[in-house]
């Protein structure tokens, strides 16, 4: 399982959902305050994998397997992403991800139209 979301509830409940010896992969961007992860999952010999690292090595074989699993169509970013905004709106995006208005979840900008 992959957490994307960056908030502590969703930290929380991706814990909640591991299975005994799953693998949790935490990807999302979590620097609004301190974050916890139950030590129950290390009972249940949970694997935690942390998707930022130095390591330049493990971050381009993570994006290669990701794109992998995406070209196959067995993985899909489409549910986390709530809303859009094109590159001209992008104060819009930054907006959006401060205020987390209500539903929202990721943000995705797109290249911008042409007039």
């Amino acid at each position: 399982m992959t957490e994307l979301t960056g908030t502590a509830a969703g930290l929380k409940l991706a814990g909640q959902l591991m299975r005994q010896l799953g693998t949790l992969c935490v990807a999302g961007y979590h620097h609004s305050g301190p974050r916890e992860l139950d030590v129950e999952l290390r009972y249940r010999g949970v694997t935690l994998v942390n998707g930022f690292t130095p390591q330049r090595h493990r971050q381009l074989a993570a994006l290669r397997e990701g794109l992998r699993l995406m070209s196959e169509r067995r993985l899909t970013l489409e549910p986390p992403l709530t809303h859009e905004v094109a590159l001209d709106d992008l104060d819009t995006g930054v907006g959006q991800l401060l205020e987390r208005p209500a539903g929202f979840v990721k943000c995705v900008v797109r290249p911008s139209r042409s007039t």
